[in-house]
């Protein structure tokens, strides 16, 4: 009895709340649906959000609309171990040869390795967080020595957006200006 009522909230709410699938059915199926989430609505212009509304209500005037935003909470590394945002804050952005030579990624130094752990006790060496494109929740945790490390002209915020945009965003103060 249970699971009858279980499929039947499921079949009656869940699935009415949006068409199965991710891009599995066509726009008019919106038609049966009496809501729908839009996410991600903070990386987009308020105009962007106007447009996706309006085209949604235009196919379903009686749809009911909510939107979410992400924002990270923290980082996550391969070993799924968590690095606190609050960490990478006021932490320089660097280029390191990773993962081989003549292959930079962008990281973020967040704290000098203790000379007791080091694979070298004559040279300096820093932890890097490289996050992963396009999700930088999760990321590669390196050790590479001072010499190593190229300090960019990137805020934490500009890198982030390079990151998550594969390259594509980069920051305007770098772009030239036709002129």
């Amino acid at each position: 009895m249970i699971a009858y009522k279980l499929h039947r909230f499921v079949d009656e709410k869940i699935v009415r709340i949006l068409p199965a699938g991710l891009l599995r059915e066509p726009l008019c199926s919106l038609k049966r649906a009496d809501a729908i989430v839009i996410t991600r609505t903070n990386q987009v212009s308020q105009a962007q959000l106007n447009d996706i509304e309006n085209r949604l209500l235009s196919i379903n005037p009686d749809l009911t609309i909510a939107k979410a935003m992400h924002a990270p909470v923290c980082a996550k590394t391969d070993s799924e171990s968590q690095i606190e945002l609050e960490q990478l804050k006021g932490k320089k952005v660097v280029l390191v040869e990773f993962p081989r030579q003549q292959i930079y990624s962008l990281g973020f130094l967040t704290s000098e390795l203790q000379p007791e752990i080091a694979p070298n006790k004559k040279q300096k060496f820093f932890n890097i967080f490289i996050p992963t494109a396009p999700n930088p929740t999760s990321g590669y945790f390196v050790i590479a020595p001072e010499e190593d490390l190229i300090i960019v002209d990137l805020t934490r915020q500009e890198a982030m957006a390079m990151i998550i945009s594969g390259g594509i965003i980069q920051p305007e103060r770098f772009t030239k200006k036709d002129t």
